[in-house]
């Protein structure tokens, strides 16, 4: 019972440490977010069978003593003043029905239906912890490294209530997506695949919501959200917002906490030529960062090295830059490849703001970009539609529409592979960078879309980066 016990202490402590979304230990070991919420979840998982376990040795300890188990649920223990069992067994029985609370409203269920359920029941653990202390000291010395980052993180969270951001658009796209532009500071510390959480005091003071950050400038920030059923928090949050936009006069104000999450590293990294985003409805927001953060960054470079070797008095052509050998730097003939497909609930995807945004910056360089995008609200109907616009009119963007539900493998292997097995040193093929982004199902075949399309091609090299709904 001592071994469950310390032991149970020990996982209470590890779960408060992943649990602060501003958490400097993340930031400084450069942890993926939805790695850390994985890690917290597993580890809640387990603290909960120890939590059984150590009930079960607790009675069967009982038994053994011969005193009846009743005194599990006596107000005192087998001893008249505070001592070592005075209410030690009343006091444990309080952190487990609270933690079992906090686990049910944790369920995947209710967070994707029931968030505020699930997001203000977790308050519930500061009575975990506060009884688990209670029925044995110890608890807390595990616990308080957790405890501190998760205390520095609501204060920075609490200090954003008191600032009112204006915003600024709100523009109705195609599959009924909506892009909010917020005026905040926080715009130039967000990166590609980070969240922000808006509340609108206007709708519900206590409510905050993540929303995907699309894109930024250093004085706003642009989010990308879906309106739910009429009843839900973004449908009540959009009724509003566009009411007084359309009323003109002062702007209407939100409270924005983050950045958070992770920054994706598939547009930074130098040996990644290919970049994929594979995403599903507002899965896109992250993907439209991550692809436009690859075209910037091969501008980057370009014009460093363009730089570099006009010092060097070096040639270049205008299509090929190569820097000298001994600097260790080579660019490629051509910009990245970049591949965009996204599946919605609607038509006409290829004419989202973003989709043209994104368009326009990769005609602008010598990048390329595959765009497919698939309606699937009518299950059943699957063909090929017709693309308008003026995306399909840019340079270096080749565009295809369909009315069908996408599968990962066919698109790699008709759009990516090919390209991708060129060498790029004449002895390897670089590494796909794929990002995939939706809901459960959805990551589920790309991931074994992704594993068949490595053993069909012998292991070529993948750097791959997933967002779930779920978490």
């Amino acid at each position: 019972m001592v071994l469950t016990g310390d032991s149970l202490g020990v996982l209470l402590g590890l779960v408060m440490l992943p649990a602060a979304k501003y958490s400097a230990v993340n930031d400084f070991l450069g942890l993926p977010y939805t790695s850390t919420v994985r890690v917290h979840i597993w580890l809640a998982y387990l603290a909960f069978w120890t939590l059984i376990a150590h009930i079960a040795f607790a009675l069967l300890e009982r038994s053994f003593t011969g005193n009846a188990l009743v005194i599990l649920f006596n107000l005192k223990g087998s001893k008249p003043g505070w001592g070592h069992e005075t209410y030690l067994y009343i006091v444990g029985d309080v952190a487990f029905f609270a933690f079992v609370f906090v686990l049910l409203t944790s369920l995947k269920f209710v967070r994707r239906r029931f968030y505020n359920a699930f997001y203000f029941s977790h308050f519930m653990v500061i009575v975990v912890l506060l009884f688990a202390y209670l029925h044995a000291a110890i608890t807390i010395h595990y616990s308080i490294p957790g405890i501190a980052l998760w205390t520095i993180d609501g204060i920075l969270r609490l200090a954003s209530r008191f600032k009112g951001n204006a915003v600024l658009n709100l523009e109705k796209e195609p599959g009924g997506f909506r892009t909010m532009t917020i005026a905040t500071t926080r715009g130039a510390v967000c990166r590609p695949g980070h969240f922000v959480r808006i509340c609108v005091p206007a709708v519900s003071i206590a409510e905050y919501h993540p929303l995907s950050v699309v894109r930024t400038t250093p004085e706003s920030v642009t989010v990308m959200f879906a309106p739910d059923k009429e009843s839900q928090w973004t449908a009540r949050m959009t009724k509003h917002l566009e009411s007084r936009l359309a009323a003109g006069g002062k702007a209407p104000l939100v409270q924005v906490q983050g950045p958070f999450g992770s920054v994706s590293r598939l547009a930074s990294d130098p040996a990644v030529h290919s970049v994929v985003a594979y995403v599903a409805g507002t899965g896109a927001a992250p993907g439209f960062s991550i692809l436009r953060a690859a075209v910037e960054q091969r501008q980057r470079a370009v014009d460093d090295a363009a730089e570099f070797l006009a010092a060097g008095d070096a040639k270049k052509d205008g299509k090929s830059v190569s820097a000298d050998a001994g600097t260790g730097v080579q660019l490629r003939r051509g910009g990245p490849r970049l591949y965009l497909f996204w599946a919605g609930a609607g038509a006409g995807l290829e004419l989202a703001s973003e989709v043209v945004d994104l368009a326009r910056a990769v005609a602008a360089s010598d990048a390329t970009l595959t765009l497919h995008v698939f309606d699937t609200s009518e299950p059943g109907s699957e063909r090929s539609v017709s693309v308008a616009g003026e995306v399909a009119e840019l340079p270096g963007v080749e565009v295809h529409a369909s009315r069908a539900r996408p599968h990962l493998l066919a698109l790699l292997n008709r759009h990516v592979r090919e390209p991708a097995a060129a060498s790029v040193d004449g002895e390897r093929a670089a590494p796909i960078g794929i990002f995939i982004c939706g809901p459960d199902r959805f990551i589920e075949d790309s991931l074994a879309s992704v594993s068949k399309f490595q053993r069909e091609n012998r292991g070529m090299p993948v750097e791959l980066e997933v967002e779930s709904y779920g978490l």
